[in-house]
């Protein structure tokens, strides 16, 4: 009898435990889930609280107001007078404010020239209406201007003049301006160019044929949009007759039409431009144009409308070109002209093709037919310079082509006999 009161008082006691160990999981379960739901509850609310913030500042931004431009007073510039030039030369700007208009006079002289050059805090600047010349690197490096007008009275904008003005997106130039040397170079926001027609030059050098008593000479001028990597299209004037080396260079260009006038394109005018899909040549007399889309590595479309030369590396390396048709009329295919244009399949060769240079077609991996006019010359005489054509070079890394020549065939196994063919046939050609 002990025994059995014993155990069930034992049982009872456990019982009491299991149902008290019971209680306290269920209340620290309870308290954590609570834990848990106003942990979530406080971070959504932090998240709404940050959406709104966030929305609250976009909103701002996209209603902030224009900047309210100022005439600033005298005191804020530092001028003098110009007695050669007649008038006010304001070499810098002291004060605050971020949009300014430029007093058209100071000290009761005519303002006649204005530099803000390095100015970081400026944004926006109006010019008087009257002023003739922007000056030599006037606004260079007013990392901050966005927004500047130019007067139509301008003639002239001096080397260098919006040089580096890395925030600047757009402007126009007036139609009295003829010459453009280096004026808007890194200019790495530019998005929005207005050219007008009476402008000739666009810079950088080039090559003056008719100076120096006919022999020619080197006219130097800074590229005028080489690091634009913000602009993408920009329509140059008929009027535009000389587009100078490294003018676009490395900008942000997809499209570009070189005008029926131009006759001079320097070097890598269009080189390094990685977004530049399309191309047409409406000019018909071009004297030189030499790594004219040097690296242009997404180039698809390329249309001649006339001209005579494919001058010296003037695709080389735009490896996306697929086809190229030579119209008639031309000449020449330059040294290295298409080198290393990987994806070429296809080359329409008209027959006015005297003469293919040094490497003209080298490394043109995927082109596999091409054929030469029966007319094609040996030998390019230009000025006192001699050149003789060699299959091997022309050709050079085209081991699946096949050249057909007065009807027969001509590989990279026997490239000399091409060579030969067309030595045998004493054709000269001849370069004025």
């Amino acid at each position: 009898l002990k025994t059995f009161l014993f155990l069930l008082f034992l049982s009872s006691i456990i019982s009491y435990l299991s149902t008290f160990l019971l209680y306290i999981q269920t209340a620290f379960t309870a308290g954590t889930e609570n834990d848990i739901e106003e942990t979530t509850a406080a971070d959504e609310e932090e998240t709404e609280a940050e959406t709104t913030t966030e929305e609250t500042t976009t909103t701002e931004a996209e209603t902030e107001p224009p900047l309210e431009v100022v005439e600033p007073a005298a005191e804020e510039f530092t001028y003098n007078y110009d007695a050669a030039l007649k008038g006010a030369v304001i070499t810098a700007y002291n004060g605050e404010a971020e949009a300014i208009r430029i007093p058209s006079e100071l000290g009761g002289d005519t303002v006649v020239l204005v530099s803000l050059k390095g100015n970081y805090h400026v944004k926006k600047v109006e010019l008087p209406d009257g002023i003739t010349a922007i000056g030599e690197g006037a606004f260079s490096n007013c990392s901050s201007l966005i927004s500047i007008n130019i007067p139509d009275s301008v003639t002239e904008i001096g080397q260098d003049a919006f040089g580096s003005c890395s925030s600047l997106e757009k402007i126009e130039v007036p139609a009295g301006v003829e010459v453009l040397d280096g004026t808007f170079s890194s200019c790495t926001s530019l998005k929005e160019v207005i050219l007008h027609e009476g402008l000739k030059i666009i810079g950088g050098t080039y090559w003056d044929y008719e100076s120096n008593n006919g022999y020619g000479d080197i006219v130097y001028f800074n590229s005028a949009f080489e690091c634009c990597y913000s602009l993408e299209s920009i329509e140059i004037p008929k009027s535009v007759n000389i587009i100078g080396e490294n003018a676009f260079r490395a900008s942000g260009l997809k499209n570009i039409t070189i005008p029926e006038n131009v006759s001079y394109c320097g070097a890598y005018v269009f080189s390094e431009c990685s977004d530049l899909t399309d191309a047409i040549f409406e000019c018909k007399e071009l004297k030189s144009g030499s790594d004219l889309f040097d690296r242009c590595i997404n180039l698809v479309n390329v249309n001649f409308n006339g001209g005579e030369n494919i001058f010296y590396r003037m695709f080389e390396g735009c490896t996306s070109l697929e086809k190229i048709t030579l119209v008639d009329g031309m000449n020449i295919i330059g040294d290295e002209a298409f080198a290393g244009c990987t994806n070429i399949k296809e080359v329409n060769i008209p027959d006015s093709l005297k003469y293919i240079g040094k490497g003209g077609l080298q490394n043109c991996t995927s082109l596999r037919e091409l054929n030469l006019p029966d007319n094609f010359a040996y030998s390019l005489q230009e000025s006192s310079y001699k050149y003789e054509f060699n299959a091997a070079s022309a050709f050079y890394g085209c081991d699946g082509l096949t050249v057909t020549y007065k009807g027969k065939e001509y590989n990279y196994s026997n490239w000399d006999e091409l060579t030969q063919a067309v030595k045998d046939s004493g054709i000269e050609c001849t370069v004025e």
